[in-house]
């Protein structure tokens, strides 16, 4: 019985012993760079992740070649824990492009691997990933790219419906993400709505003004988009066209408007849509309630509505494309100016 306490206790300690060498940062890093260096220039190899581009390793590397060079190399640089190293590379060499998911959720320290593997095999996911010409960030791809495709589609959705969407920003990107009204046959405006959009878990925030669509805020843009438009028309203008958003005020005042969130999630089959309509309560809070909830299948749309759906995804993701080479265009003749 001692003798058999004897060797568990050496087991133990060999145990122990071998795993301060396994894990030593510097036995770990050596490892690495005799497995890689017979395949990647040492000039790559040495880099730490935050100067890697993609492109080097496409060069070297197989799909899953650069999933495994990439979760070592998160390893050394203390960037995950082992015990999800088997769990990770399964995830993303599953994903179509996982290696792409991988370089960029690995770029920003604030991107929690597991989750993104989950967002990183939907279908919105996977369309941006595949068009565009470069890997953007994760937060460019969820909160300028994917965003922008959001606001896009939801217009889209109104406009089809019978609204007629107007330009609800000003100074930049400020204001409403959709302002659409009806007109009479004389062309007053007689029903406004109020649209917002938001991607997967984005949430209305508090502002100084209150919070996102409540009557405060909603108020407070309009009288900038009217202080914005008296701004731009000279007294001629003003005099024979009036101004819009002073008309769209009033109704709003009146009480007489309606406003939409729309929340879309990206799915594996396409898309998950749901509308709210949003309530006062109070001058500067809101209610909310599920109006319309959608699951459109984007991948085999069999029924009418995931034919509709589609119809106008591809249009909004059209332009969002569309855009998205026209900035970077723009950027590009800037540098060279």
């Amino acid at each position: 019985m001692k003798l058999k306490i004897k060797q568990l206790l050496i087991l133990l300690v060999l145990i122990s012993l071998s795993f301060q060498v396994y894990s030593n940062p510097l036995v770990i890093s050596t490892r690495f760079i005799n497995k890689w260096n017979a395949k990647i220039p040492k000039s790559i190899l040495t880099k730490k992740l935050a100067n890697l581009s993609f492109k080097e390793l496409q060069s070297y590397l197989s799909k899953a070649e650069r999933i495994d060079f990439l979760l070592e190399k998160a390893y050394i640089e203390g960037r995950i824990n082992p015990a999800y190293m088997y769990a990770l590379r399964l995830k993303y060499s599953k994903i179509p492009n996982g290696d792409k998911f991988l370089f960029m959720c690995l770029k920003d320290k604030r991107c929690n691997l597991l989750t993104f593997s989950e967002q990183a095999d939907t279908w919105l996911y996977q369309y941006f990933i595949q068009k565009l010409s470069f890997i953007p960030s994760k937060y460019e791809l969820e909160k300028k790219i994917i965003a922008d495709f959001v606001e896009r589609f939801t217009i889209k959705f109104f406009e089809k419906n019978g609204w007629k969407c107007l330009s609800g920003k000003y100074r930049g990107d400020n204001g409403f993400d959709g302002l659409c009204v009806k007109t009479n046959f004389l062309g007053k405006i007689q029903d406004v709505l109020i649209l917002e959009s938001k991607a997967n878990n984005s949430q209305l925030i508090k502002t100084s003004n209150g919070k996102q669509m409540s009557t405060s805020w909603v108020i407070s843009i309009l009288k900038s988009l009217k202080n914005q438009e008296d701004a731009n028309k000279n007294w001629l203008e003003k005099l024979i066209f009036g101004n819009k958003y002073q008309d769209i005020l009033r109704l709003v005042e009146q009480g007489k408007y309606r406003r939409r969130l729309i929340r879309i999630k990206s799915t594996k089959q396409g898309l998950d849509i749901e509308m709210y309509s949003v309530r006062s309560k109070g001058y500067s809070d809101i209610s909310v309630e599920l109006k319309n909830h959608i699951k459109a299948n984007l991948i085999k749309p069999r029924t009418k509505q995931d034919k509709y759906i589609k119809s106008i995804v591809e249009e909004a993701l059209e332009e969002t494309i569309k855009s998205i080479v026209e900035e970077a265009l723009e950027e590009t003749l800037e540098k060279y100016q």
